[in-house]
């Protein structure tokens, strides 16, 4: 019965050559395909193979790593250490005087009657 396992990124057949098996997915990859030259990978213990995790496994891990002792603020400490508004520089706009050199509304009206 012919082998039909394949590198999850080729897709080329791995019978016969050296491969990793994501620990996580159980996607199988050619140590080539995820850059171990054979003596790395001849150099890696069975442990860590056995342990091994591909890169689409790695980054759907959570980053930051473990928050469990960040301290919890209360609502009450929001509050008060909210900035204060007079540290805010509030700018008001430049006002344009409603002087238009337009028509004027008597014009406008003596246009129409004509």
């Amino acid at each position: 019965m012919a082998d039909h396992r394949k590198c999850n990124a080729c897709l080329k057949s791995v019978a016969n050559t050296p491969s990793l098996n994501c620990s996580r997915c159980k996607a199988e990859y050619h140590h080539f395909c995820i850059n171990y030259s054979l003596p790395e990978y001849n150099a890696m213990s069975v442990e860590l193979k056995s342990k091994w995790i591909c890169l689409q496994c790695q980054s759907r891990e959570r980053k930051g790593g473990d928050n469990s002792n960040t301290p919890v603020r209360s609502n009450n400490s929001v509050a008060l250490e909210s900035p204060h508004l007079e540290f805010v520089t509030q700018r008001t706009k430049a006002r344009t005087e409603k002087n238009c050199s337009c028509i004027s509304p008597s014009s406008i009206r003596d246009i129409i009657r004509e």
